[in-house]
């Protein structure tokens, strides 16, 4: 039976040390690099959507705050109409007085 060929070549195994070399440096700083990028998109994406909530929240409350003041001027408006038919219904009747009368 044959053996199988490698592709690529056995990686040789190196001692490690405390000093790195260029290469390792290099391709560290491109992963901090990197990695610093993604973080720094992450957290930037992160507080786009909260500022983007924050703002959808405001803009729903001030909606509903409008809502409720337009609500509560339904209410207020038919009473002030309603005073003013009860304000005029007297001003035309002939007024009455405190002792009734039986005729």
């Amino acid at each position: 039976m044959r053996r199988a060929r490698h592709i690529l070549p056995p990686e040789t195994r190196t001692r490690p040390t405390l000093v790195a070399d260029n290469a390792s440096a290099s391709r560290d700083a491109h992963w901090r690099e990197n990695t610093m990028k993604s973080k720094t998109t992450r957290l930037l994406r992160i507080l786009s959507d909260i500022r983007h909530a924050q703002r959808c929240t405001a803009m729903r409350a001030a909606r509903a705050a409008a809502e409720a003041d337009a609500v509560l001027a339904e209410r207020d408006e038919p009473a002030q109409d309603e005073r003013d038919d009860a304000e005029s219904d007297d001003a035309t009747a002939t007024p009455r007085s405190r002792i009734g009368s039986p005729h």
